[in-house]
């Protein structure tokens, strides 16, 4: 969901797995191209937890400052055996260009043990 959406826009829908020796914690599992609204899409039965997170690209050069972005807060969804619905990602505008919701960076002028 994003109301400023222009007509035709296309979601990046990215779904990742937990990670303990991927960079980030997270190893990538794919990416599906999505009509903004509602979506779908099918996992094999009993894959356990995935993440999702979304945004629109809207100069087409990857996710960054002016991009509409979010993720499923009710992430890692568990995939079991019966169908998952009522997924909503909201999506928005920062004012970094990160994710909502990531941790922002340690400052570099910290002093020295920090």
């Amino acid at each position: 969901v994003w109301p400023g959406a222009p007509e035709g826009a296309v979601v990046d829908l990215d779904l990742f797995q937990a990670s303990e020796t991927a960079g980030g914690g997270r190893q990538m599992l794919g990416k599906l191209k999505v009509p903004l609204g509602e979506f779908s899409f099918s996992a094999p039965a009993s894959f356990g937890p995935i993440i999702l997170e979304a945004f629109i690209d809207i100069e087409n050069n990857g996710p960054g400052q002016g991009d509409p972005m979010g993720r499923y807060e009710g992430n890692p969804i568990s995939i079991g055996r019966r169908d998952i619905s009522g997924i909503l990602i909201t999506l928005a505008v920062t004012t970094d260009g990160r994710m909502p919701g990531d941790t922002p960076p340690p400052p570099l002028d910290r002093p020295d043990g920090l």
